[in-house]
């Protein structure tokens, strides 16, 4: 009982094991050796008791135990291991320990869960605090689809940044404008965010995605001025960040626009552009075939026949060889 050596104790304590199986002193000395094994963060040891330890009323050593390992694994952001530990256990995480876990659970996509951690801080008296959690909320209902929840906390969390004159939250522009997309009935709202975020953010990569959704929106629309608008933004940024993700048919929109509108200088010259850009066989048939078309609508005739007959040797069988080749045909008939 006295000895002071942890490593002596244990072995007294396994001896007593090993001998009492049956007699009351088991219990004490189980329960003895949980606590010790708990002191020295010798978890894994504790948990191999986990049978014995519920079979002997010492259930809530294993909970005790599994708490101070959860909130050792969240310092050091071990999530895998500490949410499996929670889920085992069925543990609640103490309040300093709440916004790791929140960090683990949305690393780990589990946004239902940590929604809950975060909406039991919308109240918070510390309006700095409610500001943080309640831009978090935004963040899952976005992930959630829960398109209308994002406008509408969207709302109340600008309201609050000016109110604590904070710039902090303002990439929320961009969870509320994909929302605005996403309800398909707000289109002047949604515009006006993505103008939003042009604003705060020129140069932010994040808007080569969402001006490829204002872009998507024009087309569906048939809004030529918008689909050159857009595609220009696109193109640009893309240069800029060194992307070429949504070329070249960006650079597509952007020429048939361009022609739709009759502007076939400015048509022909972007889309020569294109040539000279890493195109499949049949992308690259298309534009020739445009410049081809083109060159017709601005009276070169001899540049024409040659991007004709370009496009016809570069792939066999494809729709635009097809029409070039026809093409080619009316004019030397």
């Amino acid at each position: 009982i006295n000895e002071k050596n942890a490593t002596k104790k244990m072995e007294n304590i396994d001896n007593i094991l090993a001998k009492y199986p049956n007699d009351p002193i088991y219990k004490k000395a189980l329960i003895e050796k949980a606590q010790i094994l708990i002191e020295n963060g010798k978890y894994k040891k504790l948990f191999a008791l986990e049978k014995e330890l519920k079979a002997h009323g010492g259930a809530k050593f294993l909970q005790y135990g599994a708490q101070k390992k959860i909130s050792e694994d969240l310092k050091v952001f071990n999530c895998k291991e500490a949410m499996y530990l929670l889920d085992e256990y069925n543990i609640t995480v103490k309040p300093n320990d709440e916004e790791k876990l929140f960090n683990c659970l949305m690393k780990f996509t589990q946004y239902k869960k940590a929604l809950k951690i975060a909406q039991n801080h919308l109240d918070d008296k510390e309006l700095p605090k409610r500001l943080k959690w309640m831009y978090q909320t935004l963040k899952i209902y976005s992930k959630l689809d829960k398109n209308k929840s994002v406008v509408m906390l969207g709302e109340d969390i600008e309201k609050l940044s000016k109110v604590l004159k904070t710039k902090r939250y303002d990439d929320i522009v961009y969870e509320k404008a994909e929302a605005y997309y996403n309800l398909k009935e707000y289109d002047d709202m949604m515009l006006r965010e993505v103008k939003k975020a042009e604003e705060l953010f020129p140069n932010n990569i994040k808007n080569i995605d969402l001006f490829s959704k204002i872009l998507r929106y024009a087309k569906n629309k048939k809004n030529d001025m918008l689909i050159i608008s857009f595609a220009q933004k696109i193109i640009e940024l893309q240069k800029r960040h060194k992307l070429s993700d949504y070329s070249p048919m960006v650079e597509l929109d952007y020429v048939n626009a361009l022609k739709r509108l009759k502007q076939y200088s400015k048509a022909l010259k972007e889309d020569i552009k294109l040539i000279y850009m890493k195109l499949t066989d049949v992308q690259r048939a298309n534009v020739l075939y445009i410049a081809g078309e083109l060159s017709l609508k601005t009276g070169k005739t001899k540049e024409a026949k040659e991007f004709f007959i370009k496009c016809g040797d570069i792939v066999e069988d494809s729709s635009w060889q097809r029409l070039c080749a026809e093409n080619l045909k009316l004019l030397e008939d």
